[in-house]
């Protein structure tokens, strides 16, 4: 549970505690307490930020509200997507993205220039990239590097001992399309002849 979750919680609970003291007629300092821790939770949560995670190269919303404080590093926000994804992400690298620069993990949030409401790409790396062919072959390609020099080397030069591609899947017949799951733990292929 994040910090700012167990807070939002800490101030309901203080909230319904003053109501229900108000309502037995509680008068006094104890009651001044409450309504002075009250009002400083409810001052610490206002500085709250709710960002919003998106895939970079789906579009998709990962975390529809974040919550972070502005001095939380950038480094959080993975807790918040690994809460939502799970623990397959675990061994993925993640970066985030905002305005087209990636962000230091080391900066704070509010030194990495976010505010309320701002909205943060994700990429997770490394990025892979599955290709279908007409030689019968899907292979799993890694671009991590940054280059594409990998990606549009032959086959049989990758092959060579690079790492850079993986051959998946093999077909009498050319590729039609290939589909690898998110976690990267299925492949569909489809072949000509409906292999």
């Amino acid at each position: 549970k994040s910090r700012a979750n167990a807070a939002e919680e800490a101030l309901e609970e203080l909230r319904h505690a003053v109501a229900c003291a108000e309502e037995a007629g509680a008068e006094g300092e104890p009651l001044e307490v409450l309504r002075g821790r009250l009002e400083e939770l409810d001052e610490e949560l206002r500085k709250v930020l709710a960002l919003t995670i998106r895939s970079a190269t789906t579009g998709e919303v990962i975390v529809a509200k974040a919550r972070a404080r502005p001095t939380d590093k950038v480094a959080s926000l993975r807790e918040a997507v690994l809460q939502e994804l799970g623990e397959e992400c675990a061994c993925v690298s993640l970066r985030f993205i905002f305005q087209l620069q990636v962000l230091d993990p080391r900066l704070s949030l509010a030194e990495a220039g976010l505010s309320n409401g701002d909205e943060v790409q994700l990429v997770q790396e490394p990025l892979r990239c599955l290709t279908a062919s007409f030689d019968g072959t899907a292979r799993l390609w890694s671009l991590g590097s940054g280059s594409s020099a990998a990606a549009s080397r032959a086959p049989e030069a990758a092959a060579e001992g690079s790492g850079r591609e993986a051959l998946v899947a093999r077909h009498d017949g050319p590729v039609l399309t290939a589909l690898v799951s998110c976690d990267g733990s299925k492949l569909l292929t489809v072949a000509a002849g409906g292999e």
